[in-house]
């Protein structure tokens, strides 16, 4: 027998047990019951990931204007634009507003915010909020204070190449309790 006549041979039809049958059966009704909540919820997130995208690309470039960076990590940079806006509902929509605010008018960062204080734009503290939150990498104040990046936050990247961000130990534990020798053979 070649092996076409291996693949072409008819064979009989095999039998299907009740238990695979009702198993089978147990698990499409399972999907339709349970998938169909779940594949609207990720249909939804989906879309509002779309609609989202132009509100998040106008994060960054503003974010890239006024901190004058080249360019931001992703990571942070999504994690600051969830929580910004997880802390005001109309995040999304007062970033799209600033950045067509900053294109009408072929703004830069020095003149921004004057700009916005002599016009009373809804979205006047906006700015400031943004370079807040990658400067300092906390979203909100007080109870609704929310951090978001602590050793990268741009305020101790700035001086990373001198001093290390505070409250972190670099050594071995305890090199931390040891009186610094000062300069000259005296103490510090």
């Amino acid at each position: 027998m070649t092996p076409l006549d291996k693949i072409t041979r008819r064979q009989p039809p095999g039998r299907v047990s009740r238990r695979f049958f009702m198993g089978g059966s147990a698990a499409v009704l399972c999907t339709v019951i349970v998938g169909g909540p779940l594949l609207s919820h990720a249909a939804a997130a989906v879309s509002n990931g779309v609609q989202n995208a132009p509100a998040k690309d106008a994060f960054l470039q503003i974010s890239l204007l006024l901190s004058g960076h080249a360019e931001l990590p992703p990571a942070q940079t999504e994690r600051l634009y969830q929580a910004l806006g997880a802390a005001d509902a109309n995040f999304a929509v007062q970033v799209q507003a600033l950045q067509a605010f900053i294109a009408e008018r072929k703004l830069n960062a020095a003149s921004l915010q004057a700009a916005l204080d002599s016009e009373q734009a809804a979205f006047t503290a906006l700015p400031r909020r943004i370079l807040l939150s990658w400067y300092v990498g906390v979203v909100g104040s007080g109870a609704k204070a929310k951090c978001v990046a602590y050793e990268d936050a741009l305020m101790n990247l700035a001086v990373s190449d001198q001093l290390r961000p505070p409250s972190y130990a670099y050594g071995a534990y305890g090199t931390w309790s040891a009186q610094p020798v000062g300069k000259a053979g005296g103490r510090a």
